[in-house]
């Protein structure tokens, strides 16, 4: 999903951070365009972000600060397509939470 998801927003002229310590090389081989950002560290993908796309059950992302999730993002979003989160946790911090599957 990540892959048609990308060439989505990318068509939108959207720039896209990927974080997955797994795969973000085979993605950057797959995206080689600059749009395309493969980033290190998971904060890293939310600074100035429109939206944080969550598309892997990737325990890190279990782990993060509402709060610090929040300053770090320009338009605070969270699209969960894995459930990993409290809804309350993230609405308490401000941050508009869209869960995928119920």
């Amino acid at each position: 999903p990540s892959i048609a998801i990308t060439e989505l927003l990318l068509k939108d002229d959207a720039i896209v951070a990927v974080y997955d310590k797994c795969a973000v090389a085979k993605f950057k081989e797959e995206f080689p365009q600059e749009s395309v950002i493969g980033c290190d560290d998971k904060m890293d993908t939310l600074r100035n972000a429109d939206a944080l796309i969550i598309l892997n059950c990737s325990c890190e992302f279990q782990t993060i600060c509402f709060k610090e999730v929040k300053e770090l993002m320009k338009t605070p979003i969270i699209i969960d397509a894995k459930n990993l989160f409290n809804n309350e946790d993230i609405e308490e911090a401000g941050i508009v939470y869209y869960r995928l599957f119920k």
